[in-house]
């Protein structure tokens, strides 16, 4: 109970950071810690899925962030940004949030590079293709782990620089025990889209 009161105290913490300076960070140059409606319905999303309360910020973004979701799936270029949609997308489907325009965002997302497995595994969850779409990544030992290639351009081949810590979770999403390597056989589809 202790440890949950402490990490509940930090978290609300950072809440009263954000809610003070608009920003998720301190260190930026160049505005990519500002807060935007995806963070602020983020955030929202997971207060919620927590038992937190939400104030009106939070629940105004709510309304307006799958219509941007959807837009920035189509608009932001391939990399680490188009891997910031396909993130907001899961986090929706996780806490129970998915919509129509935030499947079709992360369905996008993945049209624009089918040969993510991460983006597969959000679309259509841990199934046949996906499965064959990470092997047929899974990269040999790299000279220089610089890369969590999951969220660069598929064309940019960050693979052959991998940490490799993007292909231990895209596998215990498969149901890899990581502590054993053993496969449980999980394998299912997503529906689609789970709350619409």
């Amino acid at each position: 109970m202790a440890g949950q009161l402490s990490g509940e105290t930090r978290w609300l913490d950072v809440q009263r950071y954000i809610k003070t300076h608009g920003v998720i960070c301190k260190d930026d140059t160049d505005g990519r810690c500002h807060i935007t409606p995806v963070v602020w319905a983020l955030i929202s999303h997971v207060h919620h899925f927590l038992g937190y309360t939400r104030d009106a910020t939070m629940l105004f973004n709510e309304l307006v962030y799958p219509k941007t979701l959807l837009a920035q799936s189509v608009g932001v270029p391939t990399g680490y940004q188009l891997n910031l949609v396909v993130n907001a997308a899961w986090i929706a489907y996780k806490t129970g949030n998915e919509t129509r325009s935030t499947y079709l965002a992360a369905k996008n997302a993945y049209l624009r590079q089918p040969m993510n497995p991460w983006f597969c595994i959000v679309v259509k969850g841990p199934d046949e293709e996906c499965a064959q779409i990470a092997l047929s990544s899974w990269p040999d030992e790299p000279e220089h782990k610089t890369q969590w290639s999951i969220e660069r351009d598929t064309a940019e081949n960050a693979v052959a620089q991998s940490v490799g810590w993007e292909y231990l979770f895209v596998a215990a999403l498969f149901g890899v025990d990581l502590n054993s390597l053993e496969y449980s056989g999980k394998h299912h589809s997503k529906v689609y889209p789970q709350s619409h």
